[in-house]
């Protein structure tokens, strides 16, 4: 019995090597800060949960360089299949305070019409297990990428947020998102009402919220 236990051991460990021997890889990266300077490496943050600063490093294991969103002009991000995104800084309105978010965020452009421009930007959703009182609390929290969606028109440069997608929730259905519609854009009533009139499905926006983006930009001359 012993001699299988201390197998069992062996076997344990020897995977904890593998695991800790595996390399990390680190997306490739263009970082261009306001002065002009321009940093090719790779990233070390998670832009799901950059907390207002960036992280890059010139070679994979070397050294970190952080850099605020602020200071930030673009960041390409060449992902594992070779593509490309361009993230920028941009600022959104905050229906809580009633006024624009000091702090930038890194987005990325989803859309782009001719009165409309939509961003899609990293955010992070956290759910956490609900404490029961035991002799020995302990509590839970699981961490999921998310993604806020926003848009501006040209005759107003305030950002708002239309859409949220949180990959562990359930989908809303077409009640739902048609109610958020008349709420996200209270002064375009045209994207609800096309939602409703002319048979869009849950199952289209879910895929691509940026359909009630093409919607208000057909709108607007």
């Amino acid at each position: 019995m012993r001699s299988v236990f201390f197998y069992i051991l062996i076997v344990i460990a020897a995977f904890s090597t593998m695991a800790g021997n595996k390399e990390k890889t680190y997306p490739k990266v263009t970082l261009t800060l306001n002065d002009g300077t321009v940093i090719d490496g790779f990233l070390r943050s998670d832009l799901h949960n950059a907390g207002g600063k960036v992280s890059v490093s010139v070679n994979p294991d070397g050294k970190k360089m952080s850099y605020k969103i602020s200071e930030i002009n673009s960041l390409n991000v060449t992902g594992s299949d070779s593509e490309n995104v361009m993230y920028i800084p941009i600022h959104i309105w905050d229906s809580y305070s009633k006024k624009v978010d000091k702090n930038p965020y890194l987005a990325t452009i989803c859309f782009k019409g001719n009165h409309v421009t939509g961003y899609r930007m990293p955010a992070q959703y956290i759910r956490s297990s609900a404490a029961v009182p035991s002799s020995n609390f302990q509590s839970y929290s699981w961490k999921y990428e998310a993604w806020f969606f926003c848009y501006k028109t040209d005759d107003n440069d305030i950002i708002k947020i239309f859409y949220t997608y949180i990959p562990v929730k359930k989908a809303p259905n077409l009640k739902s998102i048609i109610k958020d519609a008349r709420k996200n854009f209270k002064e375009y009533p045209v994207v609800a009402e096309t939602i409703e009139n002319e048979g869009i499905t849950a199952e289209e926006i879910i895929d691509n919220p940026c359909v009630m983006l093409e919607i208000l930009d057909k709108s607007l001359k």
